[in-house]
């Protein structure tokens, strides 16, 4: 999931471990916690495009990496709040540079990627929330001897565990997968139940814990209100599963009604949203894709479109056996084709539709592709030429237009 929605659920999960003995240390500890896992996206930092996507939602994000870690933040945790026992020492001086320093690399290192990958909007949008978390951070950690109860290392180890657990199972729902094997295994786990970002689940989290935070640490309704903010957010997911179901059931029927026999099905939320539906599945030379909307008057997946797998193209690269394309087919779970335009060669994770839904041309840029030079490097290509226009198109396909 997005970085916001790991953010909110760790916190609402360190709220129910320990709210009650650290208040809304308990939120930010939390919070801090559901953003480790996540924290390998950096490795794109000295990693090409393509190894730093095959190692996002790896060992960090996997069974051993929860089970394990949790000893190290457990044992850090402890030592913090001994240290801080000698109140207007040294250690707290220390700690409060400790904490400026990692919330202005935090801050810093994020407005970086806002700033470089999206748009201005975004990043002045990203500074404000940054300056409202840059306040709380202040008031919770320059401030540590405020009033809160010392938690045993078996109870940190918990709160630790249950942070990086619900990170790594609520990303399994994503299309895009988690390694939760490694280091034993690369394969990629999914139900493709949600999207990566769903404001749906978001919202309800942040609210309740927003309110939570507003009462004393032993006050009954804070924990009330943070359970509500997770039970919600709870029964969103399970619609989800429910409502695959039903959308894999309307895609299949759709497939029989053309004669279509297909072993390689995928059926995926779209960005945002779990009412507008997005299927594909894999035939002899070609893929079958369409859209599907709640809110559709019309049959479901009314409208299909053949994509011809072009698999031919890339012959004429010499990258057709490069690690760099084994680890894209990999990660596409085999849902590419290969598209070629001036001369450029493009490589098409088809898992995800294309932007232009009301264009069903072949060439249709996909909302995930990569352009492949002649030295096999691939870069994936951020566009967003036409952004606007393309989401009216989104919204109105959603609403069953």
């Amino acid at each position: 999931m997005d970085s916001l929605t790991q953010l909110a659920l760790g916190a609402a999960v360190g709220e129910a471990v320990a709210g009650k003995k650290l208040g809304n240390k308990a939120m930010l500890w939390g919070a801090v916690a559901g953003t480790i896992p996540d924290l390998d996206v950096f490795t794109g930092f000295w990693m090409n495009d393509i190894e730093s996507m095959a190692f996002h939602r790896g060992i960090t994000h996997s069974i051993l990496f929860a089970v394990v870690f949790p000893l190290i933040c457990s044992a850090l945790a402890r030592y913090y709040y001994a240290s801080l026992r000698n109140e207007g020492g040294w250690s707290e001086r220390l700690w409060q540079i400790v904490w400026i320093i990692f919330g202005g690399l935090m801050i810093g290192g994020s407005s970086y990627l806002f700033f470089t990958q999206l748009n201005t909007l975004t990043f002045i949008l990203f500074v404000g929330v940054s300056a409202l978390g840059g306040y709380w951070i202040w008031r919770s950690f320059i401030h540590p001897h405020d009033d809160f109860e010392p938690i045993s290392f078996r109870h940190w180890y918990i709160f630790f565990f249950l942070c990086f657990a619900t990170h790594i199972l609520i990303d399994a729902f994503t299309t895009y997968g988690t390694q939760i094997l490694q280091p034993f295994s690369n394969m990629r786990f999914t139900t493709s139940t949600i999207s990566v970002a769903d404001p749906a689940y978001t919202i309800p989290l942040l609210l309740f814990l927003i309110l939570a935070s507003l009462y004393k640490r032993k006050n009954k309704t804070r924990s009330i209100l943070n359970w509500i903010g997770l039970g919600l957010s709870s029964l969103y997911m399970i619609f989800t599963f429910v409502n695959k179901q039903h959308v894999d059931q309307k895609f299949h029927d759709r497939l029989e009604a053309m004669n279509i026999q297909s072993d390689h099905v995928l059926t995926n939320p779209t960005i945002l949203n779990n009412i507008l539906w997005h299927g594909i599945a894999e035939i002899d030379t070609a893929y079958v894709e369409g859209y599907y909307s709640l809110f559709d008057k019309k049959a479901p997946f009314e409208d299909m479109r053949f994509i011809p797998k072009n698999r031919g193209l890339i012959k004429a690269t010499n990258c057709e056996d490069s690690e760099n394309l084994k680890t894209l087919k990999w990660f596409s779970d085999d849902f590419y084709n290969f598209s070629i335009e001036s001369d450029t060669f493009y490589y098409n994770d088809l898992r995800f539709g294309a932007i232009w839904m009301d264009e069903m041309g072949e060439e249709d840029k996909k909302v995930f592709y990569f352009r492949i030079d002649d030295d096999c490097s691939a870069h994936e290509i951020r566009d967003t030429d036409g952004i606007g226009e393309a989401w009216g198109i989104f919204v109105k396909r959603l609403k069953g237009e």
